[in-house]
């Protein structure tokens, strides 16, 4: 388990869960900006409940992200690697009506690859898919939260002391990468125990 003193983060606390958002660093492109969001059940048992809830409408999904406020939060979160492998998706994807590319006779992905051009005798030959692999990653450790999180002090005077939020991920909990200038979600899982 990972955990923080108190950082300074992004967080909804809602009727039956809370959310916690983790910033990626910004990558070249400055109007591109990527963060997990982590949401955790309060009973340990209520992974398929949130997920039915939050995944019921993409407006309330983006109606929960717009009410996180920045709060002083003690994140405890586990160590963990997800990996996903899908070495043919040819006979999906020609499922899903996606055939052409895959057709030697009429797909047409010249250009694609370098020396496409350069075949012998001046004669191009046809370029086409004859597989398509996907495999993704997601990894968060000790620095891939000391990354994400930004430090913060509290100090005294003023009104009543902040709120502390207490975000321990000890039971199963769902999970989202989005770009948010868009709100496309990049990538979703679950971690089903955080002891292992």
């Amino acid at each position: 388990m990972t955990t923080c003193n108190i950082d300074f983060m992004d967080v909804a606390c809602l009727d039956g869960f809370k959310v916690l958002k983790l910033p990626y660093k910004p990558g070249a492109d400055p109007w591109t900006r990527y963060s997990m969001f982590v949401f955790l059940p309060d009973a340990r048992d209520g992974l398929s409940t949130i997920v039915d809830v939050v995944t019921a409408s993409p407006v309330y999904l983006y109606g929960i992200l717009a009410e996180m406020k920045e709060k002083p939060v003690i994140i405890q979160l586990p160590k963990f690697e997800i990996s996903f492998s899908w070495s043919d998706l040819k006979r999906d994807l020609c499922r899903l009506g996606l055939s052409l590319p895959f057709s030697r006779e009429a797909a047409d992905l010249g250009g694609m690859c370098k020396g496409d051009d350069d075949v012998a005798g001046g004669e191009r030959r046809p370029t086409f898919l004859s597989k398509v692999a996907h495999r993704a990653v997601v990894k968060v450790n000790e620095a891939g939260t000391e990354a994400a999180a930004t430090m913060g002090a509290l100090r005294g005077g003023g009104g009543p002391p902040p709120e502390i939020v207490e975000f321990t991920a000890d039971h199963p909990f769902t999970f989202f990468i989005m770009e948010q200038l868009s709100g496309v979600i990049m990538f979703a899982g679950h971690v089903l125990d955080p002891t292992k």
